[in-house]
Order: structure tokens, then sequence, then C-alpha cells
């Protein structure tokens, strides 16, 4: 029974992560390949992606941070299969869990307290990473009550 939660949350955790990687990956051909005059998630002067999309916190190393998005979404899917297999590997899945979501956060601040335009798109992605950390903490905790009985 155990074991069937566990395998029902990696579909979740796989599912997020394919959500998100879409997400991404729309971004980075609005960015880089499509018309930059209006994006889709474009609603008005408060709701803008292309604002957001355009300003210069999107840009890290002069890379869009949708690149490093899409780039954390392949990783977190590719360490859910195989983080299992090797310590190092379950490290790096949870380290690179913390440090997208305090990146997305930091992003999403940017836009509330800055920018004070609001990228659909980016806050529907920092709730899908915040949803698939919050999910991986409540299996390690469940994972620790097994254990401990």
């Amino acid at each position: 029974m155990e074991k069937r939660l566990v395998r029902n949350r990696v579909d979740i955790i796989i599912i997020l992560s394919l959500i998100g990687l879409g997400l991404m990956f729309y971004v980075v051909l609005e960015q880089y390949f499509l018309s930059k005059d209006v994006y889709v998630c474009d609603i008005n002067s408060k709701f803008s992606c292309s604002y957001v999309s355009t300003s210069e916190y999107a840009y890290l190393f002069g890379i869009h941070v949708s690149v490093y998005g899409v780039l954390w979404f392949l990783s977190i899917i590719l360490l859910k299969f195989i983080h299992h297999k090797k310590t190092i590997f379950k490290r790096g899945y949870y380290f690179l869990l913390i440090f997208g979501f305090s990146f997305s956060l930091y992003l999403q601040l940017i836009e509330f307290l800055v920018l004070k335009v609001y990228c659909v798109l980016c806050i529907i992605t920092f709730f899908i990473i915040a949803l698939i950390l919050g999910i991986e903490i409540k299996r390690l905790k469940n994972l620790n009550t097994i254990i401990r009985k």
C-alpha cells in the first residue's frame, strides 16, 4: 500500500514537472523565436508576461531565466527517476528542489516588490515548484514515520 502511495506521488511529480517544462519551453519560444510584441498571457498593464520577461531581471549571465527553468525541470525529471539509486543523486535532487524554489521565490519577489507587474506563467510556475517541493517534504516526513515504527 505504501509503495503504491509513493509511486502515485512520483507520477504527480513527473506530471507537474512536465507542465512546468511546457510553460518554460513556451516562454523560451516567445523570448527567442516568436514575436516579442505581445505574449499570449498579456492581460493588461499589471498582468504582462512580456513586460516581466523583457525586464533586466529576466536575464542571468545574458541568458533568459526561462532557459534555466527548462533545464531545471528536465533535471528534476531525470533525477526523479534515478535519485533512489545513489545517495549523491538523492542529495542533488533535493538540492535542486530547494534551489529551484528559492530562485523562483526570488523572481516572484522581484515581480511583486520591484516591477509591480505580474507574469501569470511565472506565478503558475512558482506554484508548481512549491507544490513539487511540498509533496517531496511530505513524502520524506511519511518515510521517516514509517522507518521509526
